[in-house]
């Protein structure tokens, strides 16, 4: 009887003890959204320091998950303001890790977070990103053409000679 004593009033301190460790880290106090129709910035403000977060992709870039490392959300949830038709529902959550905040998106779109002096700013873009700028061929710079290739042996090697014009 005494064992399951000593294991009870173990456990009971150690959850005691967690709660404050888990207090005293990241608070996430609000997430807003401001945007237009094809883009949406998101900044996630609370109290951090140097905030450590993961932003990732699912769905094929219709879902954006933040996870944000160590952070807890207050008891009543946070305040989610403002809309865009880029974003279509906002889900935030306690994890094992710290806080997750989920947007589901109405299409496809990038993102680009960095961290800021109140928190973390996450900006969304419609489609699937920058095209990158496709290299012109000029006429003038038809580059070399091959005339001839023939196989030498020369002092025990073999070498490949490639004739340009």
């Amino acid at each position: 009887m005494r064992i399951h004593w000593g294991l009870a009033i173990a456990l009971g301190a150690t959850f005691a003890w967690v709660n404050p460790a888990q207090a005293a880290g990241p608070k996430i106090d609000s997430v807003r959204i401001d945007g237009a129709r094809d883009e949406a910035q998101v900044s996630i403000d609370g109290a951090f320091d140097n905030p450590k977060y993961a932003v990732r992709t699912r769905e094929d870039g219709r879902l954006i998950i933040i996870d944000i490392e160590d952070a807890a959300l207050p008891p009543g949830g946070i305040n989610s303001t403002g809309s865009t038709s880029l974003i279509a529902r906002t889900i935030a959550s306690n994890t094992a890790h710290g806080a997750r905040i989920e947007l589901m998106l109405t299409g496809k779109a990038t993102y680009r977070a960095r961290a800021t002096d109140s928190g973390i700013s996450v900006k969304l873009h419609r489609g699937e990103g920058p095209n990158p700028p496709k290299a012109r061929r000029s006429k003038a710079s038809a580059g070399p053409k091959v005339e001839g290739i023939h196989l030498e042996q020369k002092d025990g090697r073999d070498r490949v000679v490639v004739e340009l014009a």
